[in-house]
């Protein structure tokens, strides 16, 4: 995927496009975050199992997202920070949302918990279109807060721990 370097992007250009996009996902549009990618987008996202590729994947990942968590929502912490020598772009986030539907990528039973985890987007951009998206945000705590993970310090923590630990050993003696 080639991307061009030494420019950034117009400040006005990154409002726009970031409140579109702020938009489509708050309406559950996938098809217009869909269109605002590159048709070769690569798209990174923790509660993926693998990176995916091309805007039929992200249009299947955000139908996913909003069937799988009622009442999704996104909320702009800061304006996105475009870099000036680069077409990139970071965008602070929140994400909230109700656990009531199967999480199709990692085929995970809903809950019915809800979630809210603080995150940030980095946007790479070619061509007026997203090209590369990576988000970072705590997913282990997020896992916690849906139910998926039991919480810190409870008996069913502890007895995972032990299981690792046990596993650990194990890997390394085969070694």
């Amino acid at each position: 995927m080639e991307v061009s370097t030494g420019a950034g992007l117009d400040p006005a250009f990154v409002t726009d496009w970031a409140g579109r996009y702020l938009e489509a996902w708050n309406t559950g549009d996938a098809q217009a975050i869909a269109s605002m990618c590159s048709e070769d987008v690569s798209w990174f996202d923790p509660g993926l199992p693998e990176t995916v590729h091309g805007r039929d994947a992200v249009r299947r990942f955000v139908e996913d997202t909003h069937r799988a968590f009622a009442g999704f929502r996104v909320e702009e912490l800061a304006p996105p920070l475009a870099s000036e020598h680069e077409p990139l772009v970071f965008a602070p986030y929140r994400m909230m949302g109700t656990f009531s539907g199967r999480w199709e990528p990692l085929r995970t039973a809903p809950t019915g918990a809800r979630f809210s985890v603080d995150g940030i987007d980095t946007w790479l951009f070619r061509g007026g279109l997203m090209c590369r998206y990576v988000t970072y945000y705590d997913s282990v705590g997020m896992a916690r807060q849906m139910g998926v993970l039991p919480p810190l310090g409870s008996g069913t923590d502890r007895m995972m721990n032990g299981v690792q630990a046990l596993r650990a050993r194990f890997q390394r003696r085969s070694r």
